[in-house]
């Protein structure tokens, strides 16, 4: 990662992400709007002397705002902005820009080098859609790969979302860079232009290897990109954190996100860097005041660690914190997983839903393994004793050729293909028809067999069906090879 050339104030924000004409002046504005959003959200103390005057924490907190501005900002952030009447230009600006940001790296998967991934990625992304609804669903960010460079972490957060286990391994360079070069390169064939959205961490911190760096570089030089890394260590590593926020600007923008533990360790951090040095860099407060939601996954699901319950959202509230829709491997273990997000649950407490699981000896064993899984998951067609049932989440109800299946969300509306309403009219009532026997009873109508079997096929691509491939459990892996 070259630092040299960081370039102009103005270049930290994309050109697609600017709201406005880019000038350096609307560049410490944002900083400090978004320094004040920080504090607000970490800390009781700072909301309640907002409230009593909107200038009185700011000096204290290096926040460099006016009285209309801080004011503005409380009445946004408690719902009040239509008494406080029209917005400082500043805040509009701002506003438009977190809008901006949020959309950039979410939704729908990007084409993956081998269509075939590319297919399995898109069918579990219709899966997220009508399990989570499509809010939620766009929130993720379906990332193709994660690469674990360690076994365990040292951080232990109530929050966890991972349940990350106490720190028991890592791998080092000079050791696994030839292995780590072989699954990279395999990753680069499969994943094609979207494993620049990978990351090497998952269950662990980046920071507990110290080699992080080294094998961070030697990812970008086959995904194009810089991994983005999120680490609950920058206050204790500030040396190695401070060149990912020099380079989290322009298309490393929102690259580097830090969790921060408490006030104090806030402190420190906005004391290590002006307000326009972390504008690129992605704060997650979890402080003991904090208003940022936790997942209701992983350590948060246990009622002993769950301190601050109102905080919890998940379940009814249908939100997953996993953003990998691919490949999860521990380089350490030798191990890699098919996955894709799913509601935490007590099966997939931590919304991580694995579909496959095996462990590999080498580079050629890893290739094969992954070629194997996709295989196995992404070309399926369905058998034909295979029973035909709808999501447990859709509601079906009949239309003019065709049919709508009503998700969490949004409606599915499903028209014009061979002998689509019949189907649907089967497949509804409940009696779990095979695929042979729809076959059978649209034919005995006068409907193709091989066009009713294609208007199935259809179907299943959607994800509308009930789950027909048993997905395996994270205890029982599978030796391939």
């Amino acid at each position: 990662m070259n630092t040299d050339r960081i370039g102009a104030a103005e270049d930290i924000i994309p050109d697609d992400l600017w709201p406005t004409e880019p000038s350096a002046s609307k560049v410490r504005s944002f900083a400090n709007l978004k320094r004040w959003s920080e504090w607000w959200i970490a800390s009781e103390g700072f909301r309640s002397a907002v409230r009593d005057d909107p200038l009185a924490p700011l000096a204290e907190a290096g926040i460099a705002l006016d009285a209309d501005e801080s004011a503005a900002m409380r009445a946004l952030a408690e719902g009040d902005h239509e008494s406080f009447g029209e917005l400082p230009e500043s805040v509009e600006q701002y506003i438009d820009l977190v809008e901006r940001i949020r959309p950039r790296s979410a939704g729908p998967p990007r084409a993956s080098g081998d269509p075939r991934l590319s297919r399995w990625r898109r069918r579990e992304f219709e899966r997220c859609e009508i399990e989570l609804g499509r809010m939620s669903a766009w929130k993720v960010t379906s990332s193709p790969v994660a690469i674990e460079l360690a076994v365990g972490c040292t951080m232990n957060c109530w929050f966890c979302a991972v349940s990350a286990q106490p720190l028991e391994a890592v791998a080092k360079y000079d050791d696994e860079i030839e292995l780590f070069d072989g699954i990279a390169s395999t990753l680069r064939d499969v994943c094609g232009p979207t494993m620049r959205h990978g990351f090497l961490y998952w269950a662990t911190d980046p920071f507990d290897n110290p080699d992080y760096e080294r094998f961070a570089a030697r990812f970008a030089e086959y995904a194009g990109a810089w991994p983005h890394t999120s680490t609950a260590r920058a206050v204790q590593e500030p040396d190695r954190v401070r060149p990912l926020v020099a380079c989290s600007r322009g298309e490393n923008y929102r690259n580097l996100q830090v969790s921060i533990l408490s006030e104090g360790a806030l402190r420190r951090f906005h004391a290590a860097f002006t307000p326009e040095e972390t504008l690129g860099v992605s704060v997650i407060l979890h402080t003991p005041d904090s208003q940022a939601p936790v997942a209701r996954a992983g350590f948060a699901r246990s009622e002993q660690r769950a301190r601050r319950r109102s905080r919890l959202v998940g379940v009814d509230d249908a939100y997953t914190p996993a953003c990998v829709t691919g490949f999860m491997v521990n380089l350490p273990h030798r191990r890699v997983q098919l996955v894709a997000p799913c509601n935490p649950s007590d099966e997939w407490p931590g919304g991580v839903r694995v579909f496959d699981e095996a462990t590999f000896d080498d580079a050629d064993d890893f290739a094969a393994i992954i070629d194997t899984f996709i295989d196995r998951h992404a070309v399926r067609r369905l058998s034909a004793d295979t029973p035909l049932d709808f999501r447990r989440l859709l509601t079906y109800h009949p239309a003019l050729d065709g049919f709508d299946l009503m998700a969490r969300s949004h409606t599915i509306n499903l028209r014009s293909r061979p002998a689509l309403d019949l189907i649907g009219a089967l497949i509804a009532n409940g009696d779990h028809p095979t695929l042979a026997s729809v076959i059978d009873v649209a034919a005995a109508r006068g409907h193709d067999r091989e066009a009713v079997r294609a208007t199935i096929d259809w179907l299943d691509e959607m994800a509308v069906f009930a789950d027909q491939v048993p997905v395996m459990p994270p205890e029982q892996p599978v030796e391939i090879g």
